[in-house]
């Protein structure tokens, strides 16, 4: 009896882990922003801009370091013009 319970409990377990993996998040779709630096900037304040309520402005800076190739140790210029990834999640917005 313990046996065909543990047997049961196993197979229950195996199958709500099954359909806590298989279920699909709500697609991020990005569009891209040109922003111009301007004296005073940072990273930070720029992505706080941009930043949504459910998302940390650590990522977005992150993706704005990657979508630009900015190192850690590199300097923000005003005058600069930066690509900036806007979270949507719309389809339609992520082209343009």
């Amino acid at each position: 009896m313990k046996r065909m319970l543990g047997l049961l409990l196993i197979a229950l377990l195996g199958i709500s882990c099954y359909g806590v993996l298989s279920m699909e998040a709500v697609p991020a779709y990005f569009h891209k922003q040109t922003v111009t630096v301007y004296t005073g900037d940072s990273l930070w304040s720029i992505a706080s801009r941009f930043t949504g309520e459910d998302e940390d402005v650590r990522a977005v800076i992150d993706r704005i370091s990657r979508e630009n190739h900015l190192g850690p140790n590199d300097v923000l210029q005003p005058g600069q013009k930066l690509l900036v990834p806007v979270k949507t999640t719309e389809a339609r917005l992520a082209s343009r």
